[in-house]
């Protein structure tokens, strides 16, 4: 993973490896926060009203108070403009900021809440990707926001590394597909295009809603065995677009199994 490019707290130019946030902070004690991961072209971000859209209706849902727009607005771009013409990423951290022990958050006027934004350069392209299947590890009834809570995330994550894939492809207790760690699956099953369902505890991202309305693809679960037999089958994400699936557990996918 590539360093920070820069990075500010609260609208501020921080050293990107100096101490910036006391051991108070919620959001690194409990995971008391929310991020967006958003996509910089040209020194612009992409599709960033939609970004912040969503970051906002998560706050709303979870009674969490929300940002500035202005300062936001200030923030990132105070950090591109201290990353210069490198910056690919951009990350938007909101926390709830520091609070007392204990799981109840800080209420008003004690609750300060903290912005990080950082830059990173462009991630390196993906040619196809490589998944390992990892059952049972899902961010149940908050699969629709971005919480910094994304523990299942990380363990998937490590167990597919360790076993020599990209990336984890989630899968429930039943067996059915849910997601990559970072993008949205997409198969094409005798002839249909499908991807999981919103209904199923995944997250569904911008390039998930631009590929359905791209494409027309149904929502509907499949497991992996549907999956072993795709046509085809590619994640989509807002950041990376669309990258194709070369295999599951060592097994070749569409394309890829024919030509093997």
């Amino acid at each position: 993973m590539s360093a920070p490019l820069a990075v500010t707290v609260d609208g501020r130019l921080v050293p990107a490896d100096a101490p910036a946030l006391p051991p108070t902070e919620r959001g690194y004690l409990v995971g008391d926060g929310l991020f967006e991961t958003l996509k910089v072209e040209s020194g612009k971000p992409v599709e960033a009203e939609a970004h912040l859209a969503r970051l906002l209706a998560s706050c709303a849902a979870l009674a969490f108070p929300a940002p500035d727009r202005d300062a936001l607005d200030r923030a990132l771009k105070a950090t591109l403009d201290g990353a210069g013409p490198a910056a690919g990423v951009l990350r938007i951290t909101w926390s709830r900021g520091s609070g007392a022990r204990g799981w109840a958050p800080p209420l008003a006027p004690d609750a300060h809440p903290r912005l990080v934004v950082m830059a990173f350069p462009a991630p390196a392209p993906i040619a196809a990707l490589r998944l390992i299947s990892v059952r049972g590890l899902d961010p149940g009834a908050l699969h629709a926001h971005k919480t910094l809570s994304g523990m299942h995330y990380v363990v998937a994550a490590d167990r597919a590394r360790a076993a020599g894939g990209d990336d984890a492809l989630l899968v429930d207790a039943r067996g059915r597909v849910l997601e990559t760690t970072a993008m949205n699956v997409f198969a094409v099953l005798n002839g249909q295009r499908v991807t999981p369902p919103a209904t199923l505890p995944l997250f569904p991202g911008l390039g998930r809603a631009r590929e359905l309305a791209r494409t027309g693809a149904l929502e509907r679960p499949f497991d992996l065995a549907a999956l072993a037999h795709a046509d085809e089958a590619y994640a989509v994400s807002a950041l990376r677009g669309m990258v194709p699936i070369a295999s599951v557990d060592g097994r070749a996918i569409g394309a890829t199994r024919s030509a093997s």
